[in-house]
Order: structure tokens, then sequence, then C-alpha cells
């Protein structure tokens, strides 16, 4: 249909069809083109298809070519020098990779990996994921492989994407001070290496370190903090259903192919869900990297796991040292708190540790709420355990304790220096408030007196440390991908003269202690109940805020923004105020009163009728209410305002009691099957997972599930051995996870999706297929509305039906309009109500 041409040469042909009809059927007039053309004295060789809504490219040039999909297409002066290169990227990558040499610096589980990789990039396969245990030198793979990447198969640039910055440092300096033995050279004399900090990508840089959020945010022109950069994603393991995708629109000064590779480190799920568009921005090969690959991860990468090494691997081969886990039972972390009516409590702001004193109204079971004799009982039998398991009689052997927050962790050091007699320079917090906090971590790696940090998250991912040798949990956590990091930093073997240098007394490391005061290592057991997460309370106030921050809040949101606003007010010190306004340029107050001008109907109709006069009409007031619900939305698109209401509300107060705690008892713990069992599960029953994979792998804004998945996946489990049906499946979670499912009163076959989405961990809550289409339905009329469109009641009757039979039936189109609404006029009432009717079907199929 199409040819392109640059400076006279034709270059490439497209093939262009309607919405809806699949490209891969048109492939072959592609060819059927380059081969006429050919003929005719014209060389093109890419070749693309492309029905409007998606774009499949391809390089004939490229070993056994096939088509794949790409977000855009490319740039006209990119394309001009693919054109002109003698060899494409994955000719080089199956012809042009000479034999990795292993003299130098690997070990065999990183020669494995590259091999793997390398293998895996032959073979044209887009994704690709390393399974690689922590301490096993995961980025020192990644760096040798880097290097052979932009060698030999001239790759231009490659992406190396961390969870927090100062993890992107600690990459940073790993590529710098990576020595190249073939050159005798440091790679960062052949290689320009880039830290994205900025809003820019270098021209010249061949390596970009950056977070995704960060990345995010360059490719989509919103604004980003360094703060942001701090946030680990980790937290995000466990996602609601509600959250938003960050959706990608194209920008032309970031193009498609500005990466030839993207590395992700410590891949994992919210990657996969909020972030993914990200990824598939890039028409570029994802390699994972992962010490913890669990069932998403490895459906993402469609179980192309290249290399295996597991903990266990690294415990044989010395490079790890494996972990006595126990749990420390008391009154308090086993039946909890009962406050009695009439007691006095404290209450405490948690960000600022500002004291309250008051009296309970009524006696209940409280919570939040610590009491400080349960740290004491807690601490005094970990130093008991050190005393017993590493008989020591001089130095404490280096100790991380995990607590829940800042307020918690320097309740934890004051509580540590007392019942060990010690003073400040033994237990400190590190958090990402601590003053010099660089200078505090790199004392507790080498520092004698330095024996024991309490961290909140600024240590549990990334964080490396020999000579750590006891961990202990004082905090919970919902993702067990993040509890396994955070054990994780003890795993490391240390040099014995080494360790001696740091732990005078100490003859060997040959295993490191885990201590679970809080139920933390329940995580990593699928079955056991975990807490749910935030109140709806405050789940509702993040929804609102992260959709003003996208333009999107109604008018609704808003209005009930106004109200929870005036209730946090009521809750926040005056330092917090201050920011607020600072920010903003309004105190919350003012802030307040601004939206609920801007989202109060009577304020809107004066608003018009002083624009457009008394005689205003229906579509002026739509236009004026659209500017001023944007205007109420506008203070939220700045991330520093939103990230100071939303600490309000998480560093809320907490209660302080003075009742006392009992110990009652020491269990050993035994995490190994836990943290093996879906992995096991997966490796065994690949096959039943293909709609997983589908979920997974389809772009987000792609994926197009049919009845016909549905009815061939329901019927495959209802065979024995396991006769299972949607309907006996949602019962049994009922049952064993009561807390996690939504009532469900018909089961149809169309919440297989929801089961699936559910037991792979894409969705935290089981929730009916036909409610969370509905949500999105209601959000997509919302949006609809805003944008000044308006639906009669008849109209609107209509697309709930719509919407309720894409719930039902996972399809839309003109025949089942016909066949689905004969009773409501069919094809010609449809047509007659909606006149762009077929462009309307094929949105809302594709937004539902």
């Amino acid at each position: 249909d199409y040819a392109m041409f640059i400076e006279g040469v034709m270059v490439g042909v497209i093939e262009a069809k309607r919405p809806g009809v699949a490209l891969t059927s048109v492939e072959i007039q592609v060819s059927n083109y380059a081969i006429d053309l050919k003929q005719e004295g014209y060389d093109p060789k890419f070749m693309y298809e492309s029905n409007g809504e998606e774009i499949q490219f391809c390089d004939v040039r490229d070993p056994n070519y096939r088509s794949r999909g790409v977000f855009a297409f490319h740039q006209p002066n990119n394309l001009s020098k693919m054109y002109k290169q003698e060899y494409t990227l994955r000719y080089n990558l199956k012809y042009n990779m000479p034999k990795l040499d292993t003299s130098n610096t690997l070990r065999p589980c990183q020669t494995d990996a590259i091999n793997g990789l390398e293998k895996s990039f032959a073979n044209n396969k887009p994704k690709s994921l390393v399974h690689m245990t922590m301490g096993a030198g995961k980025t020192h793979m990644a760096v040798t492989e880097s290097y052979r990447l932009l060698k030999y198969a001239k790759a231009k640039r490659i992406l190396f994407l961390v969870d927090r910055r100062e993890l992107g440092r600690q990459a940073e300096e790993e590529y710098i001070n990576y020595y190249v033995y073939q050159e005798n050279k440091k790679f960062s004399s052949l290689y320009n290496i880039q830290h994205l900090t900025t809003d820019g990508i270098n021209d010249s840089s061949a390596i970009v370190i950056s977070t995704i959020q960060r990345l995010y945010s360059i490719i989509s022109k919103t604004e980003h903090t360094d703060e942001d950069d701090e946030t680990s994603l980790f937290g995000d393991d466990v996602i609601d259903e509600n959250d938003d995708v960050r959706k990608v629109e194209y920008n032309d000064e970031i193009p498609i192919d500005s990466f030839d590779f993207i590395v992700v480190d410590e891949a994992h799920r919210s990657i996969y869900k909020k972030w993914r568009q990200v990824l598939e921005y890039f028409d570029a090969f994802i390699v994972g990297l992962t010490a913890t690959p669990h069932v998403h991860t490895r459906a993402f990468f469609k179980n192309n796991v290249v290399s295996e090494y597991a903990m266990q691997d690294s415990v044989l081969d010395g490079i790890n040292v494996d972990s006595d886990c126990v749990k420390i039972h008391t009154e308090i972390n086993t039946n909890g708190i009962y406050i009695d009516e009439g007691e006095d409590i404290t209450m405490i702001d948690k960000r600022t540790g500002t004291k309250s004193n008051k009296v309970a109204e009524k006696g209940e079971w409280y919570s939040p709420v610590e009491a400080e004799d349960y740290i004491r009982t807690v601490i005094k039998q970990l130093q008991r355990l050190q005393k017993e398991r590493f008989r020591r009689s001089d130095y404490v052997p280096k100790t991380l304790i995990y607590a829940k927050n800042v307020y918690h962790a320097n309740t934890i050091t004051r509580i540590v220096r007392e019942e060990y007699n010690k003073g400040n320079d033994f237990c400190k917090t590190i958090v990402h408030t601590t003053n010099d906090v660089a200078n505090v971590t790199r004392d507790f790696k080498t520092s004698v007196k330095f024996r024991i940090a309490v961290s909140v998250d600024m240590l549990g991912t990334g964080f490396d440390m020999q000579s750590i040798e006891c961990i202990l949990f004082l905090r919970n956590s919902n993702s067990p991908i993040y509890v396994e990091q955070m054990m994780g930093r003890g795993c490391r073997t240390i040099d014995s003269s080494r360790l001696r240098e740091i732990t005078p007394d100490a003859f060997d490391k040959d295993f490191y202690l885990i201590v679970d005061a809080a139920g933390a290592l329940g995580a990593l057991d699928k079955e056991q109940p975990t807490p749910k997460a935030d109140s709806n309370k405050s789940k509702r106030l993040e929804d609102i805020i992260n959709k003003a921050a996208n333009g999107k809040a109604t008018q609704t949101d808003l209005q009930v923004l106004v109200t929870k606003l005036s209730r946090i007010k009521k809750r926040i010190d005056e330092t917090t105020q201050t920011e607020i306004k600072n920010v903003s340029g309004m105190s919350i107050d003012e802030l307040a009163r601004m939206i609920y001008t801007k989202t109060n109907d009577y304020k809107q109709k004066e608003q018009t009728i002083q624009q457009y006069g008394e005689n205003y009409t229906q579509d002026q007031f739509k236009k004026v209410q659209s500017i001023m619900i944007q205007d109420a939305n506008a203070p939220f698109f700045k991330p520093t305002l939103r990230t100071i209401i939303l600490n309000a509300i998480h560093h809320d107060e907490l209660i302080l009691t003075e009742k006392s705690d009992t110990f009652l008892n020491i269990t050993p713990v035994d995490i190994k099957q836990n943290k093996n069992r879906f992995d096991e599960f997966l490796k065994n029953n690949k096959d039943k997972y293909v709609a997983l994979e589908i979920l997974y792998n389809t772009p987000y804004r792609l994926q197009k599930l049919t009845f016909e998945h549905i009815d061939e996946l329901a019927n495959a489990i209802k065979q024995p051995p396991h006769n299972l049906t949607p309907e006996k499946l949602w019962r049994g979670y009922e049952k064993i996870e009561a807390h996690k499912v939504k009532k469900n009163p018909t089961v149809r076959l169309t919440d297989i999706i929801s089961l699936i989405w559910y037991v792979s961990g894409k969705q935290d809550m089981l929730v009916p297929y036909g409610e969370i289409i509905m949500s999105k339905f209601e959000k997509w009329l919302d949006t609809q509305k805003m944008s000044g469109a308006e639906f009669t009641t008849e109209e609107e009757g209509w697309l709930r039906n719509i919407a309720n039979t894409i719930s039902t039936s996972c399809k839309i189109d003109k025949q089942v309009i016909k066949d689905e609404f004969h009773d409501r006029g069919g094809l010609g009432k449809f047509y007659e109500l909606f006149p762009d009717g077929d462009q309307m079907l094929v949105q809302l199929h594709k937004e539902l």
C-alpha cells in the first residue's frame, strides 16, 4: 500500500489494513511486494504491516527473519543508518559472536548465563530471563555481556534498569571499574556510561543506567524528582487491581530504537504490571535478572529461562552460606494487644515523633499498636540467640534489623543500646533521612564498633555486605519477593581474615541467622493468610490523587477528595501544612476550597454565564465544566505535593502502650519448601500456563482474549485428574482465603480470567471478572463525559449492556449486536443511536 523512500532510495514497504485485521495473515503480501519490486530494480529491506492499532516490522536481512510488534514506526534517520549497515544486529548475534573466553574473572554460573543469553539472542527470542541467586554476580555478568554486545554484535546502546537510584550508582561503579582483559583497558575508557539523572539521553552514551520511574517521566514528559528515584518498586510487588498502568504515548525525542537491549536488574511484578508499557515502548531485546523468579516473572519472559543458579547451588559452590531461621513468639506478637477502657495511652505521629497523651474511650483490640516492652522482649531473646549460636564473648555479630517506619527504627535503636548496654557507636538507624547516609552505611560495613544497624527499606535490596551474620525482622511484608530479598542481605561468604578484621573474635562464616519476630517469613507461604492491604479509605485517597496526577479525576472523585483533605487537615502538623503551602501556593484549607469551587455545579453555571451569557448552550457548559475540573486536577501534577499528602496519611498516629509482654518460645522455621513450592510447580506444569503467557506477553494496549481461549482452558481443567470448574475453584478459595476473595453468587466461565490473575499473583484480591469490566466501563464513561460527550438514558442503557456483554463473552462486534441485541432493535437501532458505532465498538473492546 505504501513505499518508504529516504533520499530517493526505497528502503521499505507498508501493508495497511483496517482496525481489527490480524496482521500475521497479511505478512505474505508484504513479502510478495518485495519480490516484485526487486524485479523492478528496487531493494527494500524493511517490511511493515499495520492496522492502525498494531504495527509489525521486520528486516529481511535478518537470519530467518520474522515480524515483531513495535510501538511506532522507526524514524527516517535511524532507518537510513540501519539500511546502510553491512550486517544487521540479529545477523551479528547469530554469526559474529566469538566464543566466550572463560579464563578470566568469570564464575561457572556467570559463564552459563552469558552462553544462555547469546543462544537466546541468536534464536531471535525477544525476552530472556537469567535466574542467578543473590551474591552470585549478576551485575558483573551483565557488564561482561554488555561489552560483548557492543563490541561484536555492534549494539548501539544498552539500557540498564535498576530499582533505586542508589543501585544505579553501584551499577555505574561496576561498569566504570570493569577491566576488559582482551583490550587491556577499563570499560569506561572504551564506552561512554550515563547514569540518567537528567531529562535526556546523550547521543554518545553506549550504556544508560536509570530507574524505570525516571525513564517513564522522560518519555511521558512528566515531572520527576530525585526522591522518586529512591522509592523501591519492591513495595509495589503486591498490586491492587485498581492500580493505574503507566500508559505511554509516542515521544519523537525518544525513538523506539533508542536501545538495542534492556537489562532489568531484579525483575519483579511491578515492572510487568504497572510499568510494562515503558518496556514495550522500545524495539529492544529484554533481559531480566532475578534472584527470586516467581510465576509472574517466568510468564512474562515466556518461560525462556536461559540459566538457573539457585541459592542451594551457590551454597554448594561456596559463594553463599545457608541460613538458620527461627521465630520468636511472645504474648503480643501471638495474640495482639488489648487496651482497657480508661487506660492511658500515648499517640505518636510516626513521621515527626510528636507525642500526645489520651485515655482510651473503650476497651478493644487496637491496631496499629506498639509496645516498647514487646521490642525489649525480642531484643533480649536476640541477645540470647546470638550468644548460643555464635559462641562469642566480645563482639556481637554484625546484625541488620528491619523496622516498620522511621519512628519505629529510632525506638528500636534506643532499646538496643539500652539492652546491650552500649553507646551510640554500637547501634545506629540507617534510613533515607539519615544525615550523610552514604558514609554511615560505609561505616557499618567496615567499623568494628558499629555492630547493629536498624533500617526500613534503605538496606532491603541491592545492599551488599559480606560480614552480616544476623538479620532480625521486626516488620512484616505482603511481598514474598521482597522478604526473600531482605533475607538475602546476610547470605554472602567472606574470607576468614577479612571477617576477623571486622569481627575480631569470629573464626569463620559458615551460616547466618534469620530471626523473625513479626511473621515476615509467612509471606513465603502462599497458603498462609496475609494482612489486607491499606484500608479502602486510604486506597481511595491514593486512587483519587493518582488519577488527578494524570488529569483524570472526575467531578465525583474531586468532591470526595475535598472531604478527605478536610479530615486529614486535623491530623497533620504545622510543618506539613507549611510544606503543602510552599509547594502548591495554597494552604490545605485553600486547596480544599479551590477544589470545592471548581467542582460545584452552581459555581460552574456562574462561570458559564459569565463567559457566554444567560442563554448558554449545554456544549458551552460542558466546556467550562471540563476546564474547571482540569484546574482542580492541576495542583496534583506536582509529585512533591502528592508525596507530602500521601505521607500525611501513611505517617499517621501510632498508639503506644506501656503494656508488658511475655516471652513464650522460639521455634525453628523451615523456609526452603515454601520458597521453592511455586517455582517447582511451574516447572512441572508449564503446559497449563498457556493462558498466563497470553495475558503477560501480549502488549498491554493490544491484549485480546477470546471466549474460545477461555472455553479451551475451562475444558482442559474439567478433565481428569483435575475435575475442576471455575465454580469449584472460586468456592474453594472462598473457604481457604476468605479475606482475599470477593463473594461471587454466579460464577461465570469468564471468571477463569480472574482466577488466573489471582493464582499467578497478578491480582492481589480475587474479584469477579464482570465487576472488573464494569469498573473499567465506569471509568471510560466518566472520561467520555469529561471530554464533553453526552448520552441519553437510552444510549447509556445500550452502552451498559454492551459492557456487560463483554464481561460474559470477552468480545463485542457487529455480529454480536445483531444476535444478542435483536430484541432492542439490533444493528439498525444501534447505528441510529451511534452513527460511529464501528469505531466505538473497537474502542470499547480495547478499553475493557
